[in-house]
C-alpha cells in the first residue's frame, strides 16, 4: 500500500505521539495543498487509496485501480490545507464517543513531499450543525493504520462541516471518467457518394454524361 503498516494490529496509539495543542483559528494542519503526494480515506464499509502521479493528475489505486475525480480530490485537500481548528478542548478517552470520535465518520491519513504522515478523524457534528468535532494530528512512522484508537487525553476541536461532504462519498464519486475517444472526422463520416473522387478522370466523365 501507499502507506507503511505491519500485519499484527491495525492501532494507531495516541500515547506514542504526543502533539502541540491548536490554537484559536490556527491552521489544521503546516501544509500547502500541492504538497500532499498520497492520501488514504478509512470509511465504514470500505478503505480508498489514492496516490499524485503528477503536478496535476490522481490515481485511484485501492480499491480498484482507475483514474481519479480530479474535483473531488481538489475538494478535500483544499479543505485539509486551509482549514482551522476552533474550540479546542482536552478530552479523555471513555469521553471520545460524546463527540462522535470513538468511531469515526472518516479517518483521512494523508503523506507530503516532506514525508511527514497526518492524520484527521472527524466525528459528530455541534449543536447547531455548523462545524463538526474531529482529532488532528501527527502520525508516526511505521504507525498503524485501521482502527482508531485514543489511550490518553487528546485535544478535540471543530473544524468546517464541509469535511464531512469531502471524505465521506461513495466509490463512484471518486472515480475519472475514462480517457475521450478521438473523433472521427468528417471526412471519415461522409458518405461514400459525397466524398471527393481520387480519379480526375472519373469526376470528368460523370459532368459529360450529364
Amino acid at each position: 500500500t501507499l502507506f507503511e503498516s505491519s500485519a499484527a494490529s491495525d492501532v494507531y496509539k495516541r500515547q506514542e505521539q504526543p502533539t502541540t495543542p491548536l490554537t484559536e483559528g490556527q491552521d489544521l494542519f503546516p501544509v500547502e495543498e500541492a504538497e500532499i503526494q498520497a492520501f488514504q480515506v478509512e470509511l465504514a464499509d470500505e478503505t480508498l487509496e489514492f496516490k499524485k502521479i503528477d503536478a496535476d493528475d490522481w490515481e485511484l489505486v485501492a480499491p480498484v485501480a482507475k483514474p481519479a475525480n480530479e474535483g473531488t480530490i481538489a475538494f478535500l485537500l483544499n479543505l485539509l490545507a486551509t482549514s482551522t481548528g476552533q474550540n479546542a478542548q482536552t478530552v479523555r478517552p471513555e469521553e471520545l464517543v460524546e463527540f462522535g470520535l470513538a468511531d469515526p465518520l472518516a479517518i483521512v491519513t494523508f503523506t507530503t513531499t516532506t514525508g511527514e504522515t497526518w492524520r484527521l478523524a472527524l466525528g459528530d457534528p455541534n449543536f447547531d450543525g455548523s462545524r463538526r468535532y474531529a482529532i488532528a494530528q501527527t502520525a508516526l512512522e511505521g504507525t498503524e493504520l485501521g482502527e482508531f484508537v485514543i489511550e490518553t487525553a487528546t485535544e478535540v476541536v471543530l473544524v468546517p462541516n464541509t469535511f464531512a461532504a469531502a471524505a465521506n462519498r461513495p466509490l463512484v464519486d471518486w472515480e475519472g471518467l475514462p480517457p475521450l475517444q478521438p473523433e472521427a472526422s468528417d471526412e471519415t463520416n461522409r458518405p461514400a457518394a459525397d466524398q471527393p473522387s481520387d480519379n480526375p478522370e472519373t469526376e470528368t466523365d460523370t459532368l459529360d454524361n450529364e
